[in-house]
C-alpha cells in the first residue's frame, strides 16, 4: 500500500502566527503577509489554505476559486506519482497531510458549488479512497452530488446543528449507492 506523508515546513509556523493576528478588519494586511510567505515557498499549502479562509470570509469568490484551483494543482503535483496515480492512502491522522486534504476538500466543494457534478464526484470518490475514515464528511457531500442537490440548497435543507435530520437523510438515501454503503448506519 502506497501512503503519502507530507513534510513539515518551518514557514508553516509563520503562517499560524500571521493568522493569529487576523481579526476580520485587517484582511488585506494579512493577505499581503501570506503572499510574502507564498513567495518564499510557493508550495506551502498551509499559506494557501489560510488565504482561502480569508477570501471566503470576505466573499471574494472569484479570487477564492482561482486560489483554490492553484493550490489544488500544487497538491496534485506533490501527491500523484509519475504515472498520475493517487496514493493509496493519505491519512488524516498524519498531521502533515491535513493541509493537503483540506485543499482537496475545498476543490471538491468548489466543483460542487459550481454544479460541476462529474469533477466533484471524481475528487470526492478519490478522497474517500485515500482517507476512508472520512474526517471531512465527504460521504455526505458525495451523496448530495449523486442526488444533484446544489451546495447552497443542500445546506438550506438542514437547520444548523441538526445532525439527526442530516444523518437520517444520509442513511435513507446513501443506501442506494455502493460507494456509500459502508458509511450508512454507522
Amino acid at each position: 500500500m502506497k501512503e503519502y506523508r507530507a513534510e513539515l515546513d518551518p514557514l508553516g509556523t509563520l503562517v499560524w502566527k500571521t493568522m493569529e493576528g487576523w481579526d476580520g478588519r485587517n484582511s488585506n494586511r494579512i493577505i499581503k503577509k501570506l503572499d510574502r510567505i507564498i513567495d518564499k515557498n510557493p508550495c506551502l499549502i498551509t499559506a494557501y489554505n489560510s488565504k482561502c479562509t480569508i477570501l471566503e470570509d470576505e466573499g471574494r469568490t472569484e479570487e477564492l476559486t482561482l486560489l483554490t484551483e492553484k493550490a489544488y494543482n500544487i497538491v496534485l503535483d506533490r501527491i500523484l506519482d509519475s504515472n498520475g496515480n493517487y496514493p493509496d492512502s493519505l491519512p488524516y491522522s498524519c498531521l502533515e497531510n491535513r493541509p493537503l486534504l483540506e485543499v482537496l476538500v475545498n476543490q471538491a466543494s468548489e466543483k460542487w458549488a459550481s454544479a460541476d457534478w462529474n469533477e466533484a464526484e471524481k475528487i470526492m470518490r478519490q478522497l474517500l479512497e485515500m482517507n476512508p475514515d472520512d474526517n471531512h464528511g465527504i460521504r455526505i457531500m458525495l451523496l448530495a452530488v449523486f442526488e444533484r442537490i446544489g451546495k447552497n440548497d443542500f445546506w438550506d435543507m438542514f437547520p444548523e446543528d441538526d445532525y439527526s435530520s442530516l444523518e437520517k437523510w444520509f442513511n435513507e438515501k446513501g443506501a442506494g449507492y455502493d460507494v456509500l454503503k459502508g458509511y450508512v448506519g454507522v
